[in-house]
């Protein structure tokens, strides 16, 4: 229940720090908005770790597989969708 409510009050957290990125924005709060959606789930770890509860600690590790995950695929996404119809430029890559 944990990983459901949460993946789902930050699904579309992840995006932004992508959108923020590819918009060219010289801030440093993409990267704070990434950070911050782990955050929470590697907390979880430490206290199921910390009690004992490997089945805590194991939830907060799915959490942070998902999270990863997540941002790299929308991260993906976002920077492809730039790509193609913004800056219509061979990749580096």
């Amino acid at each position: 229940m944990f990983i459901l409510t949460a993946g789902l009050t930050f699904l579309l957290l992840r995006r932004f720090g992508a959108v923020i990125i590819v918009a060219y924005r010289r801030s440093v709060t993409a990267g704070a908005l990434v950070a911050l959606v782990i955050t929470p789930a590697t907390a979880v770890i430490g206290m199921g770790l910390s009690l004992g509860r490997l089945d805590l600690a194991w939830q907060g590790l799915e959490r942070v597989a998902l999270d990863v995950t997540l941002i790299l695929g929308w991260g993906s996404l976002v920077f492809a969708i730039g790509q193609r119809t913004v800056h219509r430029r061979a990749s580096l890559v």
